[in-house]
């Protein structure tokens, strides 16, 4: 009796070790994070300035979601300058209803190139470190119900030169190839299922609790009044998350709240900003909400299929010091603090919690 308890004494700590790593490589981590910040998205990622290293960067993502059992598909796509195609990197996780009407996909986004004279840390290699990090601890996860799609965009960035550029100046052309030609085509070959709509990981990691710290777009006081109200009286501190949608929208919106706000660290705050948009938004709507519309998440609004889409943001250019360093060569690894990597996991947390909610996932399916 005594032997067995004491081989039961030397097995069992190893056991609960084992769950305790399987637990700890189910869960976000920080220092993943930090690691993705410092060691993979901390150079120029442009095809006119470093084209080896966005290359570099592009097969590293391919792998990571290969590595995390993921589908992978290399969306190829043509440009304006024939030199210099694109690619958008696709990783897709299955679900039980995938290939059936019945699935109801849900996607994860956020571009990797960057712009002409920054090493984009924060824009977006906070957001590319997210959309990695986020697609380990789902892939890690029992198989969800539903399809999970992460998209890597190229060519969001653009320059001011409309006739040197690849791509359209006002209109990030990946996510634009990605949703006309592979989106809508993809969900056609599985049998149309209701695709329930993207996030959009854009310029996360800068939080910046000092007064006045947060600037906003000329007019923000008048489109969106109340988030403006807020943001003043918080004396224009920039402690928060942008959420930038549509009243269409709404679902993504609450359903991404309610799990960001379940999360800890409430110095971590929320604004979400309804962009009054009924649809695709019109010639109109671009010029008078043009702040709003810079990102990938609008070539899902301005697609014929209307898709629903949010974006997460931390203001990038009107906020803290990334009013100097966003597009510059400040926005670099010297950017990033210990609270800021907080922030990012909160987020990343969150946005972990809104895809296994959307997916129909369960947390424990073991044995089932």
């Amino acid at each position: 009796m005594l032997r067995r308890l004491l081989l039961l004494s030397l097995y069992l700590p190893a056991v609960f070790g084992t769950l305790l790593k399987e637990a700890s490589l189910s869960q976000v981590q920080e220092e993943n994070l930090d690691s993705l910040l410092r060691h993979r998205f901390y150079m120029s990622r442009r095809h006119d300035v470093n084209l080896t290293a966005k290359y570099a960067v592009r097969d590293f993502v391919r792998q990571t979601f290969e590595d995390y059992g993921l589908e992978v598909v290399m969306h190829e796509f043509p440009t304006r300058k024939p030199e210099f195609n694109g690619t958008n990197v696709i990783g897709i996780l299955n679900g039980k209803e995938s290939y059936t009407p019945s699935d109801r996909p849900v996607l994860l986004g956020a571009h990797y190139d960057t712009a002409v004279a920054t090493p984009g840390v924060d824009d977006n290699g906070s957001g590319m470190a997210l959309l990695l990090e986020t697609a380990r601890v789902v892939s890690s996860r029992c198989q969800p119900q539903y399809t999970i799609l992460f998209a890597a965009f190229d060519y969001t960035e653009y320059t001011i030169s409309w006739a040197g550029d690849p791509c359209y100046w006002d209109v990030p052309c990946g996510s634009q190839q990605f949703v006309d030609d592979w989106l809508v085509s993809f969900l056609e070959k599985r049998n149309n299922p209701q695709f329930q709509g993207a996030f959009i990981a854009d310029t996360l990691m800068n939080w910046d609790d000092t007064d006045n710290s947060q600037a906003l777009p000329g007019g923000f006081n008048i489109l969106f009044r109340e988030p403006y109200n807020r943001i003043q009286t918080n004396n224009f501190r920039g402690d928060f998350l942008f959420l930038y949608s549509r009243p269409r929208d709404i679902f993504l919106i609450d359903t991404f709240t309610q799990c960001y706000n379940e999360q800890s660290n409430s110095s971590f705050r929320l604004e979400s900003v309804v962009v009054p948009i009924d649809g695709q938004p019109t010639a109109y709507d671009k010029r008078l909400y043009r702040a709003q519309l810079t990102s990938d998440h609008h070539n899902f609004w301005r697609s014929s299929s209307n898709f629903n889409a949010i974006q997460l943001t931390d203001s990038a250019n009107f906020r803290g010091d990334m009013q100097l360093c966003h597009h510059r060569m400040c926005d670099n690894v010297n950017i990033i603090s210990e609270v800021k990597i907080s922030f990012l996991t909160k987020i990343t947390k969150a946005v972990v919690d809104t895809l296994l909610n959307l997916s129909n996932s369960i947390e424990d399916c073991h044995g089932k």
